[in-house]
């Protein structure tokens, strides 16, 4: 891969491979969390992909992208640890396909710096109005209806009972209500604060000529920034565990744990491994004895994120077997750290995390999602340093992790009863 600085704060990363038929262009600006207005950006993230200057209704948008052979173009928002990113996604079919043989290539670019740098507005008023209020509209009524998978709504409630700082709850759209202060104007501001602020990284792949792209890309109205990103955050660890529990007009009823789980950043590679072990596959210890050999849950999974460092269960299950699922969650947490696990369950977790990773690199918007992220990480791990990586993690190590886990949060939504409100209790 070719890293080369555009600007201070603007890198190239091009990674030539004649592995597959598209050339797919990925470009993300990331931000502090807690110094943007995330719902600003979300926002500016809709019109971007909606309409342009050029292209000033959906027809014609619509239009430009099939003239570029179909291309497939993506906007959207992504939280990383404590980094609010834009990314913009244009996947192209290679040049080898187009019949009259010209640059497919650089009309991607050109139609991506339009779509960037001339968006349908001005700055005194913002985004088109009439535009950016049926986008806002659109994404008011997805939010909405993101609220009605129960799933995902007892996570977000967890989350932001769980984080001091609230913004770290947040999801990368934000929160319904600010989004719906949101005007045109905010949003332009957001994205030409972005444009001018946010480090950018924008990465290419494929069987591409390098120069050809760094020429283009240099002639983009590019403005030097100095930014530091720090994706890991933590939170002190609580002395005791909240628990809360909520009533809805729900048919199964839900329940989230948060743990505090403060590993180094070293030691996250024996966080992958204790994770997948112990609920992040359908092999896991969770799995097999909560959901397979109990029958206490409809789903149960763990998920641990190294950048708040912290493990997530939710499980799917009948209300009246919430204390038994939460004693045998807690039973397998205390085998795993009073109990080393064998060689092959070690080897067999091992295998599947590395499957998994290797499966990823055949897919082109996992290999750019990659380069990106460790961008923001400012730390570049190869393909076969991360295996060799997750093939050093020892029993010890799964057990080391184990014992770092604290309960720290215990959310559960269950049926509504008009006799009860809603309470939360130490």
């Amino acid at each position: 891969m070719i890293n080369q600085k555009l600007q201070p704060g603007v890198t190239l990363h091009t990674q030539t491979t004649q592995q597959f038929a598209t050339t797919q262009i990925l470009i993300n600006l990331a931000h502090p969390k807690l110094t943007v207005d995330v719902e600003s950006r979300a926002l500016a993230m809709n019109m971007l992909e909606t309409v342009s200057a050029k292209y000033a209704t959906q027809t014609k948008f619509a239009q430009a992208l099939s003239s570029l052979y179909g291309a497939s173009l993506d906007t959207y928002p992504v939280n990383v640890g404590g980094v609010h990113t834009l990314r913009i996604s244009l996947t192209l079919v290679h040049d080898v396909f187009v019949e009259d043989m010209h640059s497919l290539l650089t009309e991607g670019l050109n139609f991506l710096r339009e779509i960037m740098f001339n968006p349908l507005g001005n700055a005194q008023t913002g985004f088109d109005v009439t535009v950016f209020e049926r986008q806002k509209e659109i994404a008011l009524d997805e939010i909405a209806g993101m609220e009605e998978d129960k799933a995902y709504m007892a996570a977000r409630h967890a989350l932001q009972a769980y984080f001091d700082q609230p913004a770290f709850a947040l999801p990368a759209f934000g929160s319904a209500p600010k989004m719906a202060q949101t005007t045109a104007l905010s949003a332009w501001q957001a994205w030409f604060n972005a444009l001018a602020n946010d480090q950018i990284d924008i990465v290419v792949l494929g069987d591409v000529d390098d120069a050809i792209i760094l020429a283009a890309l240099q002639d983009w109205p590019w403005q030097a920034r100095e930014i530091a990103l720090d994706a890991y955050f933590q939170q002190p660890q609580k002395n005791t565990s909240l628990i809360i529990n909520e009533q809805q007009a729900v048919v199964q009823a839900r329940l989230v744990q948060i743990y505090d789980l403060k590993i180094t950043r070293e030691q996250r590679f024996a966080g992958y491994v204790f994770n997948a072990l112990f609920g992040g596959l359908a092999i896991s210890r969770l799995f097999m004895n909560v959901r397979e050999k109990a029958g206490l849950a409809y789903s149960i999974y763990s998920d641990y994120n190294p950048f708040s460092a912290t493990l997530l269960i939710e499980a799917g299950l009948e209300q009246n077997q919430l204390e038994q699922v939460q004693q045998l969650i807690a039973s397998q947490l205390t085998n795993l750290q009073q109990q080393p696990i064998t060689e092959i369950e070690l080897a067999m977790i091992k295998r599947l995390l590395i499957a998994d990773f290797t499966t990823s690199l055949d897919q082109p918007n996992r290999i750019t999602e990659r380069i990106v992220m460790q961008q923001i990480m400012q730390q570049t791990t190869s393909e076969a340093q991360w295996i060799s990586a997750v093939n050093a993690v020892t029993i010890n190590d799964v057990q080391m992790v184990s014992q770092q886990v604290v309960l720290q949060l215990t959310y559960a939504l269950t049926e509504k009863d008009p006799d009860e409100s809603i309470h939360a209790s130490n």
